[in-house]
């Protein structure tokens, strides 16, 4: 819930770009976890760091490739 309020107001304040940016950076958040838990039974402390990690780099570049 928190990340679609942040999504929402990121929208609002630097555009729709943004918004776009953090929907695919979610999506693949949701794609890494299911990996994540099919391969290893569940998530543990580093399965969540690295699903943290990967999700802001996948935002980053989402928003790069939007932006440029």
């Amino acid at each position: 819930m928190t990340a679609i309020v942040v999504a929402i107001l990121a929208a609002v304040v630097a555009g729709p770009a943004v918004a776009a940016a953090a929907v695919g950076g979610a999506a693949s958040a949701v794609l890494l976890g299911l990996v994540i838990v099919r391969l290893r039974g569940q998530l543990d402390g580093d399965g969540y760091g690295a699903l943290v990690e990967i999700t802001v780099a996948a935002v980053l570049l989402a928003t790069a490739v939007i932006a440029g």
